[in-house]
């Protein structure tokens, strides 16, 4: 897969970078699953998912350039590398949820939402930790 050049650039992140940004996407997940309240866990799966997106892009020798985008960009990335169309669909459906919230200031989101999609990012980190 080519990826690109607007929205990544080549970058060789060493073992130890690669492991802090493993550990960060794990953090948010913890965060996510420690409350019962669906707008954080949906936030911080978020967060989990994009970052568990940055890290599968890195082990192919990039970096995602932070332009206007760039989210939706690593989601496509992440739906190819891991050759998962859902991926995509649910990734677009947390991305466009999160953006209603910030540009609208709703986040209409209820608890079994909430974790079904902190679910879906727990199984795609997953994915992606195997190929560390």
């Amino acid at each position: 897969m080519v990826l690109d050049d607007r929205f990544f650039k080549s970058f060789n992140f060493s073992k130890e970078s690669i492991e802090m940004m493993l550990e960060s996407a794990e953090k948010n997940m913890l965060i996510a699953g420690y409350t019962d309240i669906p707008e954080v866990i949906f936030t911080f799966a978020y967060k989990a998912f994009i970052k568990t997106g940055i890290i599968l892009i890195a082990l192919r020798g990039y970096k995602a350039r932070p332009i206007p985008g760039h989210h939706e960009r690593i989601i496509e990335a992440i739906a190819v590398l891991l050759e998962d169309e859902n991926v995509k669909k649910l990734g677009n459906e947390m991305r466009e949820k999160r953006n209603f919230d910030l540009y609208a200031g709703v986040l209409l989101i209820n608890s079994a939402e909430s974790l079904n999609y902190l679910r879906f990012v727990k199984k795609t980190f997953e994915q992606v930790k195997q190929r560390f």
